[in-house]
């Protein structure tokens, strides 16, 4: 029955709009008697009803507001908690591109996080491979971990979003950056020769690269904005990592050698 179905309605709203995290409820008033809302009248765009209820009465649209993306997860969470979403003279569907959104992200860094760890293991295991020594293979490590630290704190301080095209942006880099990485560690420790003559084509590769990749800020798309300026900004603390704490950590391993 129409004052049954309302009622059941009303009630199921109530229920959701009570939550502390909403800020706002539109739907369809059951003050309105049900008779006057005909399938004609809610063709017409002028009808308020329209755009909560399908013209043959069978779904009926409720917003919820929420003052920010936090707010929405915690009120999915509260509700699949308390099965608010279960009803027997309804089916309850929900959806929010905030929680769409969520989940993308979820899956993205997920995704990441594995990226980097299988390209930490290969570069460990290549580092390895170069030197003989686990030691001076993770220490190696070290240079390329501090400039993906800072693309972190970036992204973090400015409040970048992380998508598909920026997720990538720490694969790229640990992957240019580590070239240096072996370069400068076969040379100290594999030929026993010093380190000084690659200072200059080790500079060389990264103006190019912070430069090349700086043309991506001309880009009219804001990812992709993101990408290239992040990853040119990863570049020039990767060299100057390479230059500094590379070195000293170098020059630490070799000492130990020595006294042993």
């Amino acid at each position: 029955k129409p004052t049954d179905f309302w009622a059941a309605v009303n009630k199921k709203i109530a229920q959701l709009s009570q939550h502390p995290k909403v800020t706002q409820v539109s739907h369809a008033q059951a003050s309105t008697q049900w008779e006057q809302v005909l399938p004609m009248e809610l063709n017409d765009d002028q009808n308020p009803f329209s755009h909560f209820i399908n013209p043959d009465t069978s779904i009926i649209r409720c917003e919820l507001h929420f003052a920010n993306a936090n707010d929405v997860i915690a009120f999915y969470k509260d509700a699949q908690k308390n099965q608010w979403f279960n009803a027997t003279a309804m089916k309850v569907h929900v959806m929010s591109n905030t929680l769409i959104y969520d989940y993308i992200n979820h899956n993205i860094a997920k995704t990441l996080f594995y990226s980097l760890l299988t390209s930490g293991i290969a570069i460990v295991l290549m580092l390895f491979f170069i030197t003989r020594s686990w030691k001076q293979a993770f220490i190696g490590l070290l240079p390329n971990a501090v400039p993906l630290s800072i693309a972190v704190w970036v992204f973090s301080i400015f409040g970048f979003s992380l998508n598909i095209l920026t997720a990538i942006t720490a694969t790229v880099c640990i992957g240019l950056l580590d070239d240096d990485t072996v370069h400068l560690l076969y040379r100290r420790f594999v030929l026993k020769q010093p380190v000084d003559t690659l200072a200059n084509s080790i500079v060389n590769t990264a103006i190019l690269l912070a430069v090349g990749f700086g043309f991506f800020l001309m880009s009219d798309f804001y990812p992709t904005q993101v990408f290239g300026g992040v990853s040119a900004l990863v570049f020039v603390f990767g060299i100057l990592g390479e230059l500094t704490l590379f070195q000293v950590l170098m020059d630490w391993i070799e000492r130990k050698g020595q006294k042993s």
